[in-house]
């Protein structure tokens, strides 16, 4: 059996002075087979014409590589699902225009699914990150999977076990770090009643489906701490 094809969608909204960043920390992934997709909500910057031409110059690292946008802003739910209804992996890795992936995070995840036959979607750790003076400064996850009994707690429960976990104490989850299987999230799309709050609502109703949850505590995004909309410092998960 060949190497799954992952599409890794981009989600951009007025994106322009830092998607380049992400697309090149994306150029260098460990995993071989990608295809890229950048969604754009309406942008009202460059960040279209920007990540059109770092595709044109950059196309032959992907199996296909396209940027789709929309007149308008539609919210957060809605660009996450018009890229995922585009993708044609058989995984879908989503990440924010200023976002990085570490280097083996796509492969991280990879090799978690093929042995685990099962699972429909992988959340793993993140750090934070902030820019000062054009420098990273790179701060650790205030997560409760640090807490390795919680985390051995959550990933032994079943669906109902974790969605009342996730009642409990909240959105714990990364999002950033969340690793789809295509077939799966197609079918289950983020509830676009929920614009801009797309994560949370997500997870309860997937666990309250009856589907599982997996997670690894292995680091494969470095998340930036901003002043945007979707990377508030006092709110990083969602």
């Amino acid at each position: 059996m060949g190497d799954k094809l992952v599409s890794v969608v981009i989600i951009t909204y007025n994106s322009s002075s830092t998607i380049c960043e992400t697309l090149d920390n994306l150029f260098s992934q460990s995993y071989n087979r990608l295809e890229l997709i950048v969604s754009d909500d309406g942008s009202k910057d460059e960040t279209v014409s920007v990540s059109k031409k770092w595709i044109k110059d950059h196309s032959n690292r992907f199996e296909h590589a396209e940027v789709l946008t929309t007149p308008y802003n539609t919210g957060v739910s809605a660009n996450c699902n018009r890229g995922i209804r585009t993708a044609q992996g058989d995984w879908i890795k989503l990440i924010a225009g200023d976002d990085l992936l570490t280097e083996d995070c796509v492969k991280t995840c990879v090799d978690y699914v093929n042995q685990h036959q099962e699972c429909n979607l992988l959340f793993s750790e993140m750090h934070m990150f902030k820019v000062e003076n054009g420098n990273r400064i790179f701060l650790e996850t205030n997560s409760l999977f640090k807490n390795t009994t919680y985390l051995d707690d959550f990933n032994k429960g079943d669906a109902h076990h974790q969605f009342h976990l996730l009642l409990k104490d909240g959105c714990f989850l990364a999002a950033p770090t969340v690793f789809y299987k295509s077939s799966f999230i197609k079918k289950n799309p983020y509830p676009e009643e929920y614009k801009y709050e797309e994560d949370y609502p997500m997870w309860l109703h997937i666990t309250h489906k009856g589907y599982k949850i997996d997670q690894i505590s292995d680091v494969t995004v470095y998340y930036r701490i901003s002043s945007s909309l979707s990377h508030r410092e006092n709110d990083y998960i969602s």
